[in-house]
């Protein structure tokens, strides 16, 4: 990535915000077509794949963003100011900033979350939209983390989310931190099975971690690309920033502020009305892909929305990093195929 591209900028919250900027190839036919917005968690150099391939072979814009406590974004302490509404405006902002109009948004893990509050809170802003792994995400202002649990149980028989407790609670971020080979090993498993016994079912991923077990590493990172993206998460203050998506939920501040955002998250606004993309992987364990088309298909407007699902047999969560090429070439295939912008 071109480190002339990096730019900063200050939201009305106070919060800076680091981003790496693209323009488009002048001669491009895409020279005019919407930019696309790429969010996930961790750093925005993560894209780097993508960014490569949509700017230098196709010619069009990209913006990436580090997501707040993330890279060189702000990482507040205040697990009061992840709450995902606030974020999705801090992202407008960025692309008032930077005077772009319309976005192709593709959020990944994390950023699926910011991309599903775009729908409903900017939906003028959106030409299409491409969520990876996670699937939209309706509002959930009466979201309660035990109740969830429950449900999930009953539905799916496991946790699920178990894994929740150990980011949200006080010593979770200076614990993952102190043995973070071991946390890498269960975020990013060589095995995709692991998830489902160590990761999703309540106390297990808190054992793992505190035990410092290890199960080797994915084989899509060299040591030394794992030990620099380890370095990216936890520079300019450790895992509190990550921690604090998860506290945010479990301690209840998205439910309060999704409440408080009735004025715009409106019947009419919690739908899906552009060409939307599913991309899944076939072993993912926690994001459950037929479940997430179900629940997308139930939220779509017919006659103006179109769902495209892609499911990579070989992968498991972290499609970014694990099918990059494949991940490259659906996409690129959905992004021609919107042709009304």
């Amino acid at each position: 990535m071109n480190p002339a591209l990096f730019k900063h900028v200050k939201t009305t919250r106070g919060h800076t915000y680091h981003y790496h900027l693209t323009p488009p190839a002048p001669s491009s036919q895409a020279n005019k077509a919407p930019t696309i917005l790429l969010l996930q968690a961790f750093s925005c150099t993560d894209w780097s794949p993508q960014i490569a391939h949509f700017t230098k072979k196709l010619g069009y814009q990209t913006l990436a963003v580090d997501l707040l406590g993330f890279g060189k974004t702000s990482k507040p302490a205040d697990a009061k100011e992840y709450r995902a509404t606030k974020m999705a405006n801090d992202v407008v902002e960025i692309l008032d900033h930077e005077r772009i109009g319309k976005v192709i948004a593709v959020g990944h893990g994390s950023g699926s979350l910011l991309v599903s509050r775009l729908v409903h809170i900017y939906p003028n802003r959106l030409a299409a939209v491409a969520f990876l792994s996670v699937g939209y995400t309706p509002p959930q202002p009466g979201f309660d983390y035990e109740a969830a649990m429950g449900t999930m149980k009953e539905m799916f028989g496991s946790d699920l989310i178990g894994y929740w407790e150990l980011f949200a609670s006080k010593d979770g971020p200076g614990l993952c931190a102190k043995n973070l080979d071991s946390f890498y090993s269960l975020l990013f498993p060589r095995d995709p099975s692991l998830w489902k016994t160590d990761l999703a079912p309540r106390g297990k991923a808190r054992a793992w971690v505190q035990g410092n077990r290890q199960a080797g590493f994915p084989k899509y990172w060299s040591d030394a690309e794992r030990c620099a993206h380890q370095a990216r998460l936890v520079e300019g203050g450790g895992l509190e920033g990550f921690c604090n998506w998860y506290r945010c939920k479990v301690l209840g501040h998205c439910k309060n502020d999704e409440l408080s955002t009735s004025t715009y998250i409106r019947d009419e606004n919690v739908a899906i009305r552009v060409p939307t993309f599913y991309g899944a992987g076939v072993k993912d364990n926690l994001c459950l892909p037929d479940n997430a088309v179900e629940v997308m298909k139930h939220f779509m407007v017919s006659g103006q929305a179109t769902l495209k699902v892609e499911k990579f047999e070989s992968a498991g969560h972290w499609l970014v990093y694990e099918v990059p090429e494949q991940l490259n070439r659906a996409l690129e295939k959905f992004i021609l195929s919107v042709r009304k912008y």
